[in-house]
């Protein structure tokens, strides 16, 4: 019962964020990382280019990516730190694939519940939608102020 990210056109928010918003070195890091995750998914699906790989691979793809332990999810965002560390220090940085391919997989993930939770359609018609102004209430129950518009759901930004 609600649209999918497609639907509400997160792809376009994505591009137009990393191309518009994200700093150069952002957007730099962003490309290294996918292209790091690219040739793990084609190397995964045994094809020869990304424009082989249908969605399911990249579905698949993305899944095992992300399926990492608490442990493994620190240790790449450590490595993913300290390689950014040493670019900011004009040092030589390098990066494991399999760190910057769970970089870009969780960057892709965070960017997308963004890009959702904040589009129009779903901030008005999924999320509880009051338009300023509105009535002010100092204290209240979520479940009790939201009875008449969003029974319980949360607010749009």
């Amino acid at each position: 019962d609600t649209p999918s990210a497609s639907e509400v056109q997160v792809n376009l928010f994505i591009d137009r964020f990393m191309n518009e918003v994200a700093e150069t070195e952002q957007q730099d890091f962003m490309k290294m990382a996918m292209s790091r995750f690219l040739e793990k998914a084609i190397k995964g699906a045994k094809k020869e280019d990304a424009t082989d790989l249908n969605s399911e691979e990249l579905e698949k793809s993305l899944a095992v990516t992300l399926k990492v332990s608490k442990e493994e999810e620190k240790k790449n965002q450590e490595l993913v730190e300290a390689y950014n560390l040493a670019l900011e220090n004009g040092e030589v940085a390098t990066l494991n694939d399999s760190a910057a391919s769970f970089a870009f997989a969780s960057n892709l993930r965070g960017l997308t519940i963004w890009g959702y939770k904040t589009s129009e359609y779903v901030g008005e018609k999924v999320l509880a939608y009051l338009p300023v102004p509105g009535p002010y209430v100092a204290c209240g129950d979520v479940d009790t102020l939201t009875a008449s518009t969003a029974k319980g759901k949360a607010w749009s930004l």
